[in-house]
């Protein structure tokens, strides 16, 4: 759900029971653009990875009627998605000897 000028976004996220309104920043469309044009893109987040995912989704909104579909799916994807959730994915010397 967004409002009229398709600049704040009002989700619920089932999992931990958070309702989250998003702000678009203006000219995001033009630089997920030129970005997703020249480079490989991942998602960085500090917050949890279902926060994260919601924030995908509207990216993947945001960018829907002015990208390719291949490109949408390739890359506005959970595995490109990197969320405090997901530190034990990383092998550093902290965790190697805990």
């Amino acid at each position: 759900m967004y409002d009229k000028n398709r600049s704040i976004y009002h989700m619920w996220c089932p999992v931990n029971r958070f309702s989250y309104f998003v702000k678009i920043r203006p000219f995001l469309r033009e630089f997920m653009g030129a970005a997703l044009a020249s480079y490989k893109i991942y998602f960085y987040t500090a917050a949890n990875s279902a926060y994260a995912k919601l924030i995908l989704d509207i990216l993947k909104l945001e960018m829907g009627t002015d990208t390719n579909k291949n490109v949408l799916e390739n890359t506005f994807q959970p595995k490109r998605l990197i969320s405090r959730d997901d530190k034990h994915k990383f092998n550093t010397s902290e965790t190697k000897n805990e």
